[in-house]
């Protein structure tokens, strides 16, 4: 809301002196434009106050907020099988999918776990990914949300 009103502030005086009739590009403008530029700068400080405020919000959350796990939705497609940074390989074989890729109950989930437990080359994909987590200096008991994490 601070944002829009900002928004709609700044940029709005600036179109009714334009539809008036200001020359653009002037260093001097005259007196009964004044009231325009003075709400523009206001709405501007609006505005600044508007993306100001996320950016705390941000910031603070960088810093103190919970981390996401690797699957934070619950999601069961393949994309939230692999590692984050993927490997270089996610797959050593094509997997077969036999659930929906959008399914979020926890029956799916668990559908899907089961599925990935016996999927083709997952066990390369586990020894590539301990062996990166060993290269990198991570604990490979924690799994960071790949096909070996689930």
């Amino acid at each position: 809301l601070i944002t829009f009103i900002g928004f709609n502030l700044t940029f709005f005086p600036q179109f009714m002196v334009g539809y008036l009739g200001m020359p653009r590009r002037y260093h001097y403008y005259p007196e009964e434009w004044q009231i325009y530029h003075v709400l523009s700068t206001a709405g501007a400080s609006i505005l600044g106050v508007g993306y100001f405020i996320p950016s705390i919000y941000l910031l603070w959350s960088l810093k103190y907020g919970k981390r996401a796990g690797p699957n934070p939705w619950g999601a069961v497609g393949l994309e939230w099988t692999t590692q984050s940074p993927p490997l270089e390989h996610n797959f050593h074989e094509t997997p077969v999918v036999t659930w929906e890729a959008y399914a979020y109950s926890a029956e799916a989930e668990e559908e899907a776990r089961q599925d990935r437990e016996t999927m083709p080359g997952i066990e390369a994909a586990r020894e590539e990914e301990a062996d990166n987590d060993l290269r990198e200096g991570r604990n490979p008991e924690h799994p960071s949300g790949s096909p070996a994490g689930d």
